[in-house]
């Protein structure tokens, strides 16, 4: 029997976010569909619920520690193939592990190449987040910015290069994505054959929706997000929000947001929308999304960086029509422009508000682009998506 060991940072519980939510669905079709055995380790607990995995372990936080424990776990379980979540830092862990063990490694990447490089609004998160000697650390990185994005900029060279080169497999989510992880990894385009797309798959069976009536769509928009405001940039989407509820004829809209951060937010973000007068929003949290698609109308995403985003794939399959900024490559593989969603130019949040607008009061448009939605969406089907897993495991 082949078995895989599956890599995320954080406990693989589907409250956690898109990679882990990846990762479950992954591993229980592998094994459903294929008779693959599934092995999950993480560094990080993260409260939530989980399944699929035959067994799941817990590595240290110590290098050297978490190293021994996962060539015990390799051993232990005659693990065929790692696949390593997008971690950069834990590839040294596993180029360790593979020397020991001969196993395979695939690199899979959950994001656009190049996305993790420093940027000062991160800083000024981190400096928010922390007291005592960790604010101090990171107000002297603001201070000296200049030289601590050019050493992160060295360090992601790096790191981009090494993996490429350590693991027996790169992918990537998009045919987008091929060129930038190439390009960031110092590799030539004759060495492009080492990288396979596959994208991410429907996050629900196709039944979830069950008899989905468009007709009987609420006047509500949705957003489900991690608040992270340095990726999905929460405030633009509220600001965006309060500029299109401007016209009276859109007074009896909704706004629900649905997630919440590593670190509890919603209280801030509340605060934060009662003092700049956002109207007509509710943040519930995490909190299950499905009966809110059911009911809701427009999708509202406002990121500076996705890899292939679960939630706007969640949407199309409930007929909630999206709206994205054209900030990653893999928007376009989701997103067909003005047939079953839109995609706004960055920094046009003019048009963002004139579609949302244009959607908001349309329900004819609305039903026709849902419906083009739900066709559009066979190249994320479970089989498909799985079949490429199993054909590169």
């Amino acid at each position: 029997m082949k078995t895989v060991m599956f890599y995320t940072r954080y406990q693989p519980v589907c409250e956690r976010g898109g990679t882990e939510h990846t990762t479950i669905v992954t591993a229980r079709e592998l094994k459903q569909r294929y008779g693959i055995r599934t092995i999950a380790a993480y560094q990080i607990d993260f409260k939530g619920t989980y399944d699929s995995f035959d067994f799941i372990y817990r590595l240290s936080r110590d290098y050297q520690k978490a190293t021994e424990k996962a060539i015990e776990i390799v051993k232990k379980h005659q693990v065929d193939t790692i696949v390593i979540q997008g971690y950069f830092r834990e590839m040294k862990i596993f180029a360790r592990v593979k020397e020991a063990t001969n196993c395979k490694l695939i690199f899979a990447h959950h994001f656009q190449p190049g996305w993790e490089k420093l940027d000062r609004q991160q800083i000024a998160s981190k400096i928010a987040n922390h007291h005592g000697f960790g604010r101090l650390r990171y107000q002297l990185k603001d201070l000296l910015f200049p030289i601590f994005r050019w050493q992160s900029r060295m360090n992601l060279k790096k790191r981009y290069f090494r993996t490429f080169r350590q693991a027996d497999r790169i992918v990537v989510l998009s045919p987008a994505y091929i060129q930038p992880f190439l390009k960031k990894a110092a590799a030539t385009a004759t060495q492009s054959k080492k990288i396979s797309v596959i994208p991410n798959m429907l996050p629900f069976p196709p039944d979830v929706a069950g008899d989905l009536h468009l007709e009987g769509k609420e006047k509500i928009a949705l957003i489900v997000s991690r608040l992270d405001e340095r990726q999905k940039r929460i405030h633009l989407a509220l600001d965006l929000w309060k500029e299109a509820l401007k016209d009276e004829v859109l007074k009896d809209w909704h706004l629900y947001v649905i997630g919440d951060d590593n670190t509890p937010s919603v209280p801030a973000y509340e605060q934060w929308a009662k003092e700049n007068n956002i109207p007509n929003v509710t943040f519930l949290g995490r909190t299950y999304p499905v009966p809110y698609y059911k009911k809701a109308s427009v999708f509202l995403m406002s990121s500076i960086c996705e890899g292939l985003p679960l939630t706007i794939l969640e949407s199309k399959q409930f007929g909630v029509v999206p709206i994205a900024f054209n900030t990653f490559g893999a928007v376009h593989d989701i997103i067909h422009n003005g047939e079953d969603g839109y995609i706004i130019e960055e920094r046009d949040n003019a048009q963002y508000v004139a579609s949302l607008k244009k959607l908001m009061t349309d329900s004819a448009l609305r039903k026709d682009m849902a419906l083009r939605g739900l066709d559009n969406l066979s190249p994320f089907n479970v089989e498909q998506v799985i079949k490429k897993w199993n054909e590169i495991l």
